[in-house]
């Protein structure tokens, strides 16, 4: 074996790169044999960044490390997918300089692999930032038709009785939020929970019913998930009764849609297929769109929904930037929001909400909240002192988790009314009051080995796990699957039927809330790919709220997962005060495990607007 040979063997040994990459370096030789290694290396590390969630590797970053000390952080932060034992790495090196690796990339040996724009080759060097050509096009295409929305004006800022009424009692800043989306063709609005976005949200519908009066509107409200579309869905339903109190004229409120739908729905989702129904050759039929949640929207799927858009459609796009990043490659919205400020390419669409009535600043979750959302050192501090004065608040020491009477308790206690449902209905609105949330997937504290210890704890009330579907089961659908109504991110629950309609007595379905919150059924062995849900990655809790939280990190602070943005999104899914004893929030953790999530940022690379 020669020694590059070698070095490369002992690289994936250690867990550096995936399959896939060693794949696509394997490719890019096939493609450009004579181009040489440090190619095949960079083509490899754009493989791994789209893995790890950036569109793009900014070689100049990696450019003259050495190996060592690259693999070690990987060990150290157990982003690592190697096994043990791993193999010994102080000796394998440095990475190319980046003059090295421009002059490779950009040689006559490398034309065919590794190109300009207009270039058809598999890949796009801008830069030192280097793209698999699709990540590229995705997102040039979002930057393209967001400052067509952008640049097209709509009118002078509006004014009139009915404005003023609609906004009567409205903050500054919401009704900045709403004359943005009557003025202009695209608008973002940013802001924590209970800012009062969805506020702002219905207020707007309405004023764009009123603003086209006489001209039938097509408004179209979409959401990443089932369980966001559900919820901004009950919201606007909520706003629309408040409005109506105001005396908002009942034509106009009939005009305001009142149900959501998933992205995926709305674009039309095609079984197995990245591709959708609705694209720039067959475009929506929408005069205006809003989309809810836009933080957990990835490059891919923003694309195809700017794609999809009419060219004289009003574009809202609504979100938190302080939350999570998609799980899949680009860090849209937090990009969208950052080109929007003073001398960016989008200034002045964007409008941040900061006052919640939902975490007041004085509030304990409101105060330690905003000391993550900031990165503050003396977070654990605000947290110990907030728990000490707060009953809603409660932190654990997660090292005895599994021996903790504390957790056995708040398990049967939470789970008692929902074990006892037997209507599907009744189960359905019982599971939502509580919900156990995990910074990881696997290991000792992640979501799959707690959600086990769950069933072990809920089977001596009754539950009966062990085969793969079992009655009271909570299911969380991971895969789109058209055919079937089932998106990702859909939560059920599986019961036994009791032998009424014609089914067998014990036979088991999955119930889920289609549109309208009408419930179907769908017998099991038809699911898509689906997990059990009593516990469920932060992720994954993106888009809900619950009045009852559990939130699990675990013991050290290592895992590169652990961020300040998980931590705010997973602590700001509570929902407070609208049942006595409900908004409880326990945090199970160590000052070690919360204080590294603090100082970790989230940080994508990626190229959108930027120049």
């Amino acid at each position: 074996m020669s020694k590059a040979h070698e070095t490369w063997d002992r690289i994936q040994r250690a867990g550096f790169f995936r399959s896939l990459d060693l794949q696509m370096a394997g490719l890019a030789g096939r493609i450009a044999g004579r181009a040489g290694e440090p190619v095949w290396l960079a083509v490899a590390l754009a493989s791994r960044s789209v893995g790890r969630g950036h569109s793009c590797v900014d070689l100049a970053d990696w450019a003259g490390r050495k190996w060592a000390d690259v693999i070690q952080e990987e060990r150290r932060t157990g982003s690592s997918t190697g096994e043990e034992p791993a193999p010994e790495v102080e000796d394998l090196g440095v990475l190319p300089a980046w003059e090295e690796w421009k002059a490779r990339l950009t040689s006559k040996d490398s034309r065919l692999l590794v190109g300009g724009p207009a270039d058809s080759t598999l890949l796009v060097l801008h830069g030192s930032r280097l793209y698999l050509r699709r990540y590229w096009e995705y997102e040039r295409k979002v930057e393209a038709r967001l400052q067509l929305l952008h640049q097209i004006p709509v009118g002078d800022s509006p004014e009139g009785p009915w404005v003023e009424r609609y906004l009567a009692g409205a903050k500054p800043a919401q009704v900045e939020a709403a004359r943005k989306a009557l003025m202009r063709r695209l608008s973002l609005l940013s802001g924590g929970p209970g800012t009062g976005k969805t506020y702002v949200l219905a207020r707007i519908l309405a004023l764009w019913v009123q603003g086209n009066w006489g001209r039938p509107l097509n408004i179209r409200i979409a959401a990443p998930t089932g369980k966001a579309a559900a919820r901004v869905a009950d919201s606007v339903r909520e706003a629309k009764a408040q409005m109506r109190e105001c005396g908002v004229e009942e034509a106009v409120l009939a005009a305001i849609p009142e149900e959501a739908t998933t992205l995926h729905r709305l674009l039309g989702a095609r079984q197995h297929s990245p591709y959708f129904k609705h694209d720039a050759s067959n475009r929506l039929v929408a005069d205006h769109v809003i989309v809810d949640e836009c933080s957990m929207i990835d490059l891919p799927l923003m694309a195809k929904l700017v794609d999809a858009l009419p060219d004289d459609c009003r574009l809202l796009l609504v979100g938190d930037r302080d939350q999570l990043a998609s799980v899949e490659p680009g860090s849209v919205y937090g990009d969208l929001c950052r080109a929007a400020m003073d001398g960016g390419p989008l200034e002045g669409c964007l409008t941040q909400l900061t006052d919640s009535t939902r975490f007041p600043e004085d509030s304990a979750i409101g105060k330690v909240s905003q000391a993550i959302r900031r990165g503050d050192p003396d977070a654990w501090a605000c947290l110990g002192s907030a728990s000490d004065r707060c009953p809603s608040l409660r932190v654990m020491d997660s090292t005895v988790l599994d021996s903790s009477k504390g957790f056995r308790t708040l398990v049967e206690r939470q789970f008692a009314d929902y074990l006892a449902a037997r209507d599907p209905g009744v189960a359905l609105e019982a599971s939502k009051r509580f919900r156990i949330l995990c910074a990881l997937r696997r290991g000792p504290f992640g979501m799959i080995r707690i959600n086990r210890l769950v069933e072990e704890i809920l089977a001596g009330a009754g539950l009966k796990p062990g085969a793969r579907f079992y009655d009271h089961q909570l299911i969380l659908v991971t895969a789109n699957t058209p055919a079937l109504g089932l998106f990702n991110g859909d939560v059920g629950v599986v019961l036994a039927s009791g032998g009424e309609d014609g089914n067998a007595a014990g036979e088991l379905f999955a119930w889920f809330a289609g549109e309208n919150q009408v419930l179907r059924a769908v017998p099991v062995h038809l699911l898509p790919g689906h997990e059990t849900a009593f516990a469920m990655t932060v992720h994954k809790s993106q888009g809900s709220e619950f009045p009852n939280v559990a939130m699990i990190l675990p013991a050290d602070g290592d895992s590169a997962v652990l961020t300040r943005e998980l931590l705010y999104t997973g602590m700001t899914r509570v929902r407070l005060g609208r049942i006595p004893g409900d908004g409880c929030l326990m945090l199970w953790c160590t000052q070690a495990s919360f204080t590294a999530a603090v100082q970790r940022k989230t940080e994508r690379e990626t190229g959108l607007f930027v120049s």
